[in-house]
């Protein structure tokens, strides 16, 4: 990869017995093996840039591997996913849908399959903006069913939560509830949603490809989505507790059992 002068970086692409690709390969030298991860990220990504730009081919970095220099086993390895968990699922007796929070379940799982951290954040401001929305709504609501109880009020921030997401200390106290911990980020946000910005020394942008703003977009994108999600999931809490029954008229809920499966399919609208 040449970017002018001697300032080059030279590329092992690896494939199998038939040729195709299986990994691709590039020295760093620094003393901290962490920092290692971190530089490699530029040069790999900026490969794949070019690749994107000559032949349109949609290539990602799935899994990135930190190998010794003496006997070239793995050291570290790092993946950009935000969450590690499983589910374990069963004997189930139905899953619940809250009908009016269905498009933030949308939003959120195409937040958390992403590999894009970038991507993500937008997505967790899009959720964390639209509670405002489901506020509106469940007051009009509350007011239409004559239910007294107050909304839940802004989610309170666990500093030690932001602690582990490598905030600073100094940065994380002055964070008390979610809306704060949103508003500290609103730079990274835009910088995103409009790449080029305006400052003292002229239009700025987010290099995507580089290892440091990967970081960064990565522990701040984990952090709003996990409180981005808090954040619906009290309004869930207290739409299920309040409003829903209302809703329904007292009419509860239908169980649909193996015996009646075929009663339950999905059916065409228009048939």
């Amino acid at each position: 990869m040449h970017s002018g002068g001697r300032d080059a970086v030279y590329y092992e692409l690896v494939g199998n017995q038939d040729g195709h690709l299986t990994h691709i390969e590039v020295r760093v030298e620094t003393a901290i093996p962490g920092k290692a991860l971190v530089l490699a990220w530029r040069p790999l990504n900026a490969l794949l840039d070019a690749m994107v730009r000559n032949r349109q081919m949609p290539l990602i970095l799935q899994r990135l591997e930190l190998l010794s220099p003496g006997d070239g086993g793995v050291l570290a390895y790092e993946l950009l996913l935000p969450y590690r968990d499983g589910i374990r699922m069963g004997p189930l007796g139905g899953i619940v849908q809250s009908v009016p929070f269905a498009p933030y379940d949308a939003i959120l799982r195409e937040a958390v399959t992403s590999t894009s951290p970038f991507y993500r954040l937008l997505c967790a401001f899009r959720i964390y903006e639209g509670t405002n929305v489901i506020r509106r709504w469940l007051r009009g609501e509350c007011e239409r069913l004559g239910v007294g109880e107050r909304l839940p009020a802004d989610p309170d921030i666990n500093q030690d939560d932001l602690e582990g997401f490598e905030f600073p200390p100094e940065y994380a106290g002055r964070l008390r509830n979610v809306n704060d911990l949103f508003e500290s980020l609103r730079d990274y946000r835009n910088a995103i949603s409009h790449f080029l910005i305006e400052g003292d020394e002229g239009a700025a942008h987010v290099y995507l490809a580089d290892g440091i703003m990967m970081r960064s977009y990565s522990l701040a994108a984990a952090a709003s989505l996990k409180y981005a999600q808090i954040a619906v999931e009290s309004l869930r809490r207290f739409y299920v507790a309040h409003v829903e029954g209302g809703q329904m008229g007292g009419r509860g809920m239908i169980l649909p059992l193996p015996g009646q499966r075929d009663e339950y399919i999905v059916r065409d609208p228009d048939r």
